[in-house]
């Protein structure tokens, strides 16, 4: 928190919309992070099941299933603008996880209605340093199976905003993007540092979709879609009296 407190307002202050994926905090901690500009917070549980969670989570604090579950509580509870969530695909049976997650997304909404929900679908990928990654997992969805399941989670909830990151190829995203995905990721970066600097940290994952920030803003409008860089502006009483 203390490194968060000394960047946050530089970084708020660069941006329109300000989003962070961090370990589960408690409920003062995320307070402080919305008190310091952040709109979102993105904690994704990984997997639903407490049998398979126990079984990928064996050390330190992320071993508790119940304090990563309940992070979205804290997050609505702390007032910030939208609560991302997520499970990854291939951990446990990947139809069960999306209608636990499709559930998860419907409770957040009735509890902290004034927080939007944002929804990914991160598909296990093989790793570095284990050629086999996905022996003894559970299968996980084919490209067909994943577009039926956004098509399915886009008609269970219009309103939830939908994302696929750079874990999917370029043509798989391009297709996507009519048919319920709402936000794409571009340029990103998997590895500890690697926006600051050339890092020698592994990924955590593979990336797919390479392309920089202007070649997906050009696929968007290939489309006849149109990129939005904030879909939003925050609203203040002194701003509606200048008005």
């Amino acid at each position: 928190m203390p490194y968060f407190k000394s960047v946050l307002p530089d970084i708020r202050a660069q941006v329109s919309q300000l989003m962070m994926e961090v370990q589960p905090l408690n409920q003062d901690a995320y307070k402080t992070l919305r008190d310091l500009g952040v709109d979102a917070v993105l904690v994704y549980q990984e997997t639903y099941s407490p049998h398979h969670y126990a079984r990928y989570h064996t050390r330190g604090k992320k071993q508790d299933f119940l304090w990563r579950l309940e992070a979205s509580d804290r997050i609505g509870s702390a007032g910030l603008d939208k609560i991302g969530i997520g499970a990854l695909l291939g951990l446990g049976d990947w139809r069960v996880e999306s209608v636990m997650t499709a559930l998860h997304g419907t409770l957040i909404q009735q509890h902290y209605w004034r927080s939007r929900v944002a929804i990914s679908f991160p598909r296990l990928r093989a790793c570095e340093g284990n050629a086999n990654s996905h022996s003894g997992l559970p299968s996980f969805p084919s490209e067909p199976e994943l577009l039926q399941l956004i098509c399915a989670h886009r008609l269970y909830n219009p309103c939830t905003e939908l994302s696929l990151s750079i874990r999917e190829s370029a043509r798989f995203r391009d297709g996507t993007l009519s048919l319920g995905v709402t936000t794409i990721s571009a340029a990103s970066q998997t590895q500890p540092g690697g926006y600051s600097e050339p890092s020698e940290a592994l990924n955590q994952f593979d990336i797919e979709d390479s392309r920089s920030v202007q070649a997906v803003t050009d696929a968007i409008y290939h489309q006849g879609l149109a990129p939005v860089w904030k879909d939003w502006m925050p609203f203040t009483q002194q701003e509606n009296t200048h008005r």
